[in-house]
């Protein structure tokens, strides 16, 4: 450059007027270099970029929105509109997020797709040193079958089961609820293999429901499901199903395929089940779908590095065995009924507006136990113990029962609430023992030094209950405001009045009371007193055994028994 002064414009044609250079000096000095506005609009420096608060926005309307999120789908949703951004700067955050973070994009908007090939599945789900019968997966494809039954179409669920250690594999054919063939095919695989540790079903109703788990708990292993929305908690099951419907289903010769169009991100994420229409009845599918787990399971498996069938004599060589179920199969179909709490009446149990009986049922009367109720068969209930894990008897509808076998079951019952009625007798004589004795040492327990006021408390107690007792057998009553009401039968201290009817008899143990029954037994009900109805109603449970062994009484007194017990 030379030394002496030039024009700028020599070196920069575009150079703006002094003017401007000034200005921009100003800024410099008063700012700093690059205090101007220029260079701010930067990659990554806009409004959406730099709030974290914006951008979960924007994410969670785009999971809402799923496959069909767009721009202009965005700003129809009122927290968007509300941020105040362009369609552009919405556009080109999109557009940036698909190429820069494909991850993410797949998280919010198909997470099926997602789990496929975004998720990291580094690792395995299978250790080495899992034994047979560990760990069983558990679920239902997602495909239904259209399959031939009686001349007629029906819709078929496929069930499948895996032995995570061995890859031994089962499966069920069912048309009933998925709940009731997950039930069958659980009983399936433990009369197969024997029985397992931990099952690890989806988190769907048809596997965590009372009967499942009731099921479970009765033979002593644990239900484990996947969380929900994670099917990948048990990636064998999944990974047989996935073989099963796009390898081995479609090459059948009468396979015709989906009976909808494929909308695959939307019904995945939507829950929907596909239709599989197979031109075969359900028994040809049935012996293809035997054939081929059996065929599977004398394949090489990769991750074996063997067949499932040598895997498991591998492990039964070096000393593993299986834990057979000590039930029978007709016990394990009862244990896997819909169980239900029910209380059992002096009629039996009650159900649906039908009553259930059984003779075992006498012991249990207000009791609440549980039943197991087969709805497709509403003819028996089977009754089990407190704890559920015993079935005590079969209760039958009463109205399959003939006037012979309900006379012969009543009788039975009865027998059988002998033993508490017993127990009821036996019990309370010795509460009527321990009153005596500690109406008799009262005393003792008192300090010797403060025995005499003891004593002369008690006398003046007694003084004073003798004269209000004295003003009841004259008609006249005790004074409200004394808090002490008149005695009705006898001065409990004197005993100079009569006792109540029967009271002698019972504190004595005697005969007597024996008599007094007896006698009510067999007189008239409606020749009973108040009081001696009284009497019955408190030694009930006496009566109620008296009739469970009498044939006869006066009239109405089996009815008013029978009363008492209702």
């Amino acid at each position: 450059m030379p030394n002496q002064p030039v024009e700028a414009k020599t070196y920069w044609p575009e150079c703006p007027n002094s003017r401007t250079l000034l200005r921009w000096l100003q800024v410099i000095k008063a700012e700093g270099d690059l205090g101007d506005k220029r260079g701010r609009h930067r990659k990554g420096s806009g409004q959406i970029d730099t709030d974290p608060a914006i951008r979960e926005i924007i994410h969670g309307a785009i999971k809402y929105l799923g496959p069909t999120a767009s721009d202009i789908r965005l700003l129809k949703i009122p927290d968007v509109k509300a941020l105040g951004l362009s369609r552009g700067a919405l556009r080109n955050y999109l557009c940036k997020l698909q190429e820069e973070n494909r991850a993410l994009w797949l998280k919010l908007t198909n997470p099926a797709a997602y789990r496929n090939s975004g998720a990291v599945k580094f690792g395995s789900r299978s250790s080495k040193d899992l034994l047979p019968n560990a760990i069983w997966e558990l679920d239902f494809t997602r495909n239904d079958l259209v399959l031939e039954l009686g001349g007629k179409r029906h819709r078929f669920s496929i069930g499948g089961l895996i032995d995570v250690a061995t890859r031994r594999r089962l499966f069920v054919l069912s048309t009933a609820p998925r709940g009731m063939a997950t039930a069958d095919l659980l009983i399936k695989g433990i009369r197969a293999w024997g029985m397992p540790h931990l099952v690890r079903p989806d988190n769907g109703k048809e596997f965590i429901n009372h009967r499942i788990l009731n099921f479970s708990a009765a033979l002593g292993f644990t239900v484990d499901p996947c969380r929900p929305g994670h099917p990948e908690g048990k990636p064998h099951i999944e990974r047989l199903f996935g073989d099963l419907n796009h390898d081995k289903i479609p090459l059948l010769p009468s396979y015709v395929g989906h009976n909808v169009a494929s909308r695959q991100a939307i019904r995945e994420n939507k829950g929907e089940r596909q239709l599989i229409d197979l031109a075969m009845d359900w028994q040809e599918f049935e012996t293809w779908l035997e054939a081929w787990r059996a065929e599977s399971e004398n394949e090489f498996h990769s991750s074996l590095g063997c067949s499932p069938l040598e895997q498991l004599a591998h492990f039964e060589a070096n000393g593993w065995s299986r834990t057979d179920c000590q039930y029978s199969l007709d016990y394990l179909q009862k244990m896997a009924l819909d169980r239900q709490l029910k209380t059992v009446n002096s009629y039996g149990i009650r159900h649906q507006n039908r009553r259930y009986i059984a003779a075992e049922l006498g012991g249990y009367v207000g009791q609440k136990l549980p039943c197991l109720l087969d709805h497709q068969d509403p003819r028996h209930l089977w009754v089990m113990d407190a704890d559920g894990k015993a079935i005590l008897c079969e209760a039958k509808w009463e109205v399959d029962l003939t006037d012979e076998q309900m006379i012969l079951v009543s009788q039975q019952a009865k027998r059988a609430a002998r033993g508490i009625q017993e127990q009821g007798i036996a019990a309370g004589k010795t509460a009527r023992q321990i009153s005596k004795k500690l109406e008799k040492d009262s005393l003792s327990v008192f300090d010797p030094s403060l025995q005499g006021q003891a004593e002369t408390a008690l006398q003046q107690s007694a003084e004073k209950v003798t004269e209000i007792f004295g003003q009841a057998t004259q008609g006249k009553l005790a004074d409200p405001d004394s808090g002490v009401l008149p005695m009705p039968y006898r001065n409990p201290i004197q005993g100079s009045t009569p006792a109540p009817f029967g009271q002698d008899a019972l504190d004595n143990e005697s005969q007597a009371f024996r008599d007094d029954a007896m006698r009510l037994w067999h007189k008239p009900r409606a020749d009973w007193t108040e009081q001696e109805e009284a009497f019955v109603r408190e030694h009930f449970d006496f009566f109620e055994g008296l009739l469970a062994f009498s044939g006869s009484a006066a009239d109405g007194v089996v009815d008013f028994i029978n009363q008492l017990a209702a």
